[in-house]
C-alpha cells in the first residue's frame, strides 16, 4: 500500500518489521532493497538484495532485481552480468525465448551468421538496438530478428545486414545463422563500462520522403511532440500524466503541441480544445502503433 503511494519511509519501516519476523524471508529482503532504491539509497537496496541471495543461492526474482538496481548505477560490467537471469524461468518475469537452437555467440567475430532476436516491447528494441552499430563494427555477417512493427525502420537503417519480423514460426532463413544472441545480451560485450557507450546522436534512419511530407503538414514553427499515457497496466500510473496538466505546461512555450500517442485519442483532443483552447496537431490516417516507420519520420 505504501509503495503504490510512493511512500517510501513507511514502506521501509513495514518491511524491516517484516524481517525482524522473519529474516531469512525471500520477499520482503526483496521489496525492502527495491523500496530503498526507489527512495534513493541504491546502494543500501543493492546490499540487502545480495545478502538475501545468500540465504536464496540463484534465485531468480532477486538477482534480477539486482541486475536493475546495478544498472542503475552504472555498475554495467555485473549488472549485465545478473541480467542474464531474465532467462532462468521465473514465472513472474515477462521474458519468453525464441525457439532457436544455434549456440549463444560469445562475441568472437567470425566468417559464419550470427542471428540477433529482439525479445522484449518495442520501446526496448529501439533502445538495445544501438549496440547493433557496435557488433557490426567487427561482425559482418548479421540477421536480426525484431518485431515486425520496426522491420522497415530498421532495413533502412541498417541495409548490410538482413531483417525479418519475428512472427511465431521463425523466418527460414534464422536457420542459416550458426550462433544466435538476445538484443539485449549484447550488453554484456559491447557496454560494459560507461566509456563504452557512445556519444548521443541518431542512428535511426527515417524515410525522407515521408519526414518531408510531415514537416509540411504541420508547417513552420517549433513543434513539440508528446505522448502522456502509457498502456500498460503494471507501470501506467508510472508513465502517464493527464494530457490537460501536460499540455497547460508546454502551453506558455508557444510551441505547436504535435501527438504522438497512440490510440484513439479524438474525446481528449476535442475536450483540450473546447475546455482549454488548446490545440493538439493530429496526423490522420497514421496509425501510432502499428507504422512506427511513419511515427519516426513525423517525429524526424
Amino acid at each position: 500500500m505504501y509503495t503504490g503511494y510512493n511512500r517510501w519511509a513507511e514502506a521501509t519501516e513495514a518491511y524491516k518489521r517484516a524481517l525482524v519476523l522473519k529474516p531469512q524471508s525471500k520477499h520482503p529482503n526483496l521489496n525492502l532493497g527495491i523500496v530503498l532504491h526507489e527512495a534513493g539509497d541504491t546502494v543500501a537496496g543493492e546490499k540487502v538484495i545480495t545478502d538475501a541471495l545468500v540465504a536464496h543461492p540463484g534465485d531468480t526474482l532477486l538477482r534480477w532485481n539486482r541486475a536493475l538496481l546495478r544498472l542503475s548505477t552504472e555498475n554495467f560490467a555485473e549488472g549485465w552480468e545478473d541480467y542474464e537471469s531474465r532467462w532462468d524461468g521465473a514465472k513472474e518475469l515477462p521474458f519468453t525465448k525464441r525457439p532457436h537452437k544455434q549456440p549463444r555467440w560469445n562475441g568472437t567475430p567470425s566468417e559464419c551468421v550470427v542471428l540477433v532476436w529482439a525479445e522484449q516491447g518495442a520501446g526496448d528494441e529501439i533502445i538495445y538496438s544501438d549496440m547493433l552499430n557496435s557488433m557490426i563494427a567487427q561482425q559482418s555477417r548479421i540477421i536480426f530478428e525484431c518485431s515486425y512493427r520496426l522491420a522497415a525502420l530498421f532495413q533502412r537503417t541498417w541495409p548490410d545486414i538482413v531483417i525479418v519480423p519475428n512472427h511465431k514460426e521463425p523466418h527460414p532463413i534464422t536457420k542459416l545463422a550458426a550462433y544466435q544472441i538476445p538484443l539485449a545480451s549484447l550488453g554484456r560485450l559491447y557496454r560494459r563500462s560507461v566509456t563504452q557507450f557512445p556519444k548521443v546522436r541518431p542512428w535511426l534512419q527515417t524515410d525522407a520522403k515521408k519526414a518531408a511530407k510531415c514537416k509540411e503538414i504541420i508547417g513552420p514553427g517549433p513543434v513539440i511532440g508528446i505522448s502522456w499515457q502509457s498502456k500498460n497496466p503494471k507501470i501506467e500510473s508510472l508513465k502517464s500524466i493527464p494530457l490537460k496538466q501536460l499540455a497547460a505546461a508546454l502551453k506558455p512555450l508557444g510551441a505547436k503541441l504535435l501527438e504522438l500517442q497512440y490510440g484513439d485519442t479524438s474525446d481528449v483532443r476535442l475536450a483540450l480544445k473546447w475546455e482549454d483552447g488548446i490545440d493538439l496537431y493530429h496526423v490522420v490516417n497514421l496509425d501510432m502503433f502499428e507504422n512506427m516507420d511513419g511515427l519516426a519520420a513525423l517525429i524526424q
